[in-house]
């Protein structure tokens, strides 16, 4: 059997190391520092069929921490059922929450760690991942994805629960069921049951709220994740998604406080990706002002983007600020002197502030640079009408 140990104290690594070569279990005890190092040695050796049977994994790291970790090889076919044991310096509820209930976390442990308690947790998760129990529910996921639902929710009727976690597990997996055959309503009554029997089953929540959305039921939807944000604010594509649906049910403070407050939690790329997301949201959304804002933050925050550029200056074009705007333009062309998309833009702000023949130049050198551009066209034939009247 193969481990993955994935801890950034060089001293503590090399403890768990030690520990887990201790038990006899393992020919092979691998380490990583951080989360990023941890998921390159995972896909490196599933490229080669080379697979682990257990990770150990810290929850607070700076280069991709255990919680996003677990997240993303939940999102992997290789490692959809990969045991985690989760560890962590205090017993923080929202980590315990996200990390098994959210997640599929097999275990939680808190430092400091002996090696009876570790040896322990170990045999227990590599034993019951074995277990009838887990191998069935592995089997009614894969019919579950190959669309086989009467087949999974005859398994799951004859599934015998053994915990409050395992028993909220299988109502949701029935739920999901539900919803894949179309029954929403069956499926959200599933999901409600699943919340219920678990506080902290979070998968719960996720698809209660799905469910309710699809039906029509917005408030509903945003009160099952604002519950969720109470129990655990650990996911910042969840309170991204809640944000914007208070901003698009009217709730627009509301919605702004959660997206500042997801942005404050974000760093490094992943705050580059949001920092975008949460703009465009302000922007479609019509808020200029908080659009504004945040792609200023987006531009000291990354590498030059000539979109981030075109789009600011949106932002600042329909607040009235027609010279932020031509001055953001303007910078940006000398970044991207052959991006179209500026020069229509720009040619678009000149065009508001009724000036026409500067408004033609720059169309018709968006239009020189990209013949495909039809808005461009477009906006011509308009000018050549306005300027025959």
């Amino acid at each position: 059997m193969r481990v993955l140990i994935v801890e950034d104290m060089r001293q503590m690594r090399e403890l768990l190391t030690k520990m887990m070569h201790k038990t006899g279990q393992f020919e092979s005890v691998d380490s990583a520092e951080d989360g990023e190092s941890a998921w390159e040695k995972l896909t490196e050796n599933a490229a080669t069929g080379i697979s682990y049977d257990i990770v150990l994994c810290d929850v607070n790291m700076d280069r991709l921490n255990g919680l996003e970790l677990l997240k993303r090889c939940r999102g992997h076919a290789d490692f959809q059922f990969l045991p985690f044991l989760m560890i962590s310096g205090a017993a923080d509820e929202a980590n315990i929450a996200s990390a098994m209930g959210e997640w599929g976390a097999h275990d939680f442990i808190v430092k400091p760690i002996s090696y009876g308690a570790l040896s322990t947790r170990v045999t227990g998760i590599l034993k019951r991942s074995q277990s009838p129990e887990e191998v069935l529910f592995r089997h009614v996921e894969m019919l579950k994805r190959e669309g086989a639902t009467d087949e999974a929710l005859a398994l799951i009727d004859k599934a015998e629960m053994m915990s409050r976690i395992s028993l909220a597990k299988w109502v949701n997996a029935k739920g999901e069921c539900l919803m894949q055959a179309g029954e929403i309503d069956k499926a959200a009554t599933e999901f409600e049951k699943a919340t219920e029997i678990s506080s902290i089953y979070l998968a719960a929540y996720k698809n209660f709220s799905a469910a309710h959305r699809q039906m029509g039921n917005i408030d509903k939807a945003i009160e099952v994740l604002e519950r969720m944000e109470t129990i655990s604010p650990r996911d910042n594509e969840r309170t991204f998604q809640l944000g914007q649906l208070l901003l698009q049910n009217g709730r627009e403070e509301d919605g702004k406080q959660y997206l500042h407050k997801m942005l404050k939690r974000c760093t490094g790329t992943e705050k580059d990706v949001m920092l975008n997301k949460v703009a465009q949201t302000f922007l479609e959304g019509g808020l200029f002002e908080e659009a504004e804002s945040v792609y200023m933050e987006c531009l000291e925050s990354s590498n030059p983007d000539p979109e981030v550029y075109n789009r600011l200056a949106v932002a600042l074009r329909q607040q009235g600020k027609y010279e932020e705007a031509q001055t953001c333009y303007l910078k940006a062309l000398k970044m991207f002197p052959n991006h179209a998309g500026l020069y229509h833009n720009l040619g678009i702000l000149h065009l508001a502030r009724k000036e026409l023949n500067v408004a033609r130049k720059h169309l018709e050198k968006a239009l020189s640079i990209d013949p495909e551009l039809v808005d461009t066209r477009i906006m011509l034939k308009k000018l050549e009408q306005m300027s025959q009247r």
